[in-house]
């Protein structure tokens, strides 16, 4: 991350490996980490707990990761793309969704969770999975169907509960005055990338590979 805008905390880690029948081997893995973010600098006009505020903070911390990575500098063709298949998580009773991140290059594909503990702090829970083959994304989704590592982290995610603090139950009835089922949006269109973030975290700006690379820029 060059802006060095986020910090983060591993909270959990794990991994499943999946085989075919007797004799074929390995066939592919599913990666799952589940970490607390939030930005470097804090803002109190921010607040993760509002629908808005939260997709601000996750869209900021993408871009901030992911973003700025470039697949062809030429072109500025980018090498990763996402928010895809953006989906609201209402059985949480609070901001989350989950949507999926692509990679230009077919090594491996993501599957993202965001939802706020606190108002200046996100749990992101990142799903990575692949394929033991060759070949483009497509070619290798006939060799070897990726349903069955799909289907675990769906379950997963369905599985995912939350009990809000007293604190945290106080703040939520607060912010219901305004916004009273907690939704978040219906859609998000794939972020504009390559990208960078300011100093915040939160400011998306137009990429600029000296940004970060070349000091006192």
């Amino acid at each position: 991350m060059p802006s060095k805008s986020w910090e983060h905390e591993l909270i959990a880690s794990r991994s499943w490996v999946f085989n075919g029948p007797w004799f074929t081997g390995y066939k592919g893995q599913v990666s799952f980490a589940m970490s607390g973010v939030n930005p470097g600098i804090q803002n109190p006009k921010l607040n993760f707990l509002h629908p808005k505020g939260f997709e601000t903070g996750v869209l900021g911390f993408l871009t901030a990761s992911w973003g700025y990575r470039v697949y062809d500098e030429e072109q500025e063709i980018p090498e990763y793309k996402a928010p895809l298949n953006w989906s609201p998580l209402t059985h949480l009773k609070i901001p989350a969704a989950r949507f999926d991140m692509e990679v230009a290059a077919p090594v491996s594909r993501y599957r993202f969770v965001f939802f706020p503990v606190s108002r200046d702090r996100l749990i992101h829970i990142r799903f990575s999975y692949w394929q033991a083959c060759a070949g483009s994304q497509q070619e290798q989704d006939q060799k070897i169907d990726p349903k069955p590592m799909q289907d675990l982290i769906d379950n997963i995610i369905r599985s995912i509960q939350l009990t809000p603090s007293p604190e945290l139950e106080a703040e939520l009835a607060e912010i219901k005055k305004s916004s009273p089922n907690l939704s978040v949006s219906p859609k998000c269109a794939p972020l504009k990338w390559p990208a960078d973030v300011d100093k915040d975290g939160i400011t998306i700006l137009e990429y600029d590979k000296r940004r970060y690379a070349t000091p006192g820029y």
